[in-house]
């Protein structure tokens, strides 16, 4: 066996064998969905137990890869949260530096998507057009701004991502037919100074101290 695998194998024993750990006690309170590649700990960041998380890591970026119908993993999920566990609080977490949002913002200042040939490119697309339609003022900086600005740009189409990846969230049936039982929000971590700014539905991005006063 490579040696860095017998090393990952044998930490993993130690962390068990350090743990009295109870299955029965986990009651996740919060679904809490977030970019695979995110590298800050959720838990940490908002002091909640990891018992209390059920964490959902997306493929690419938040919730935009899901249709509102058909079957898909995400649906799955986002059932099996809310009627076994009953869930009644979902975040979408995304800290700063998202790698998709990169890619975006490259694809926008190159004069976006004129004719998909792949299936990222028929994403970008579907993105753009969204964003475009809700975001436009954002879109139309970015396309224009000079490279010094474009770091503050992204920040904004970070968070344009995940207005719009909530919205299509509340979508879902589940959600939407719980009537408002069901509390979504939408949080931005700027890992530049650790500001947290958080979002509602049908509410503006605002900085989380803001929301405390």
């Amino acid at each position: 066996m490579d040696e860095k695998q017998r090393t990952i194998i044998s930490n993993a024993l130690q962390w068990r064998d350090s743990l009295q750990y109870d299955r029965t006690q986990y009651q996740p309170e919060y679904l809490v969905l977030s970019p695979s590649d995110s590298m800050v700990d959720f838990a940490k960041l908002s002091g909640l137990d990891n018992n209390t998380i059920y964490h959902y890591r997306a493929l690419v970026s938040m919730p935009y890869i899901y249709s509102d119908t058909g079957f898909n993993q995400f649906a799955l999920e986002l059932h099996h949260a809310i009627t076994h566990y009953a869930i009644q609080n979902i975040i979408l977490f995304m800290p700063s530096h998202d790698k998709f949002c990169q890619i975006l913002c490259q694809t926008i200042n190159q004069g976006g998507v004129e004719n998909p040939q792949n299936p990222l490119d028929h994403f970008m697309a579907e993105i753009l057009s969204e964003l475009m339609g809700h975001e436009r003022e954002i879109i139309e900086n970015i396309a224009t701004s000079s490279a010094e600005l474009l770091g503050n740009f992204h920040d904004l189409l970070e968070r344009a991502v995940l207005v719009l990846a909530m919205n299509r969230l509340m979508s879902y049936p589940i959600i939407h037919q719980s009537q408002g039982g069901i509390a979504v929000q939408a949080w931005w971590y700027d890992m530049e100074n650790g500001d947290i700014w958080v979002a509602r539905p049908n509410e503006p991005f605002l900085p989380a101290d803001i929301l405390l006063d």
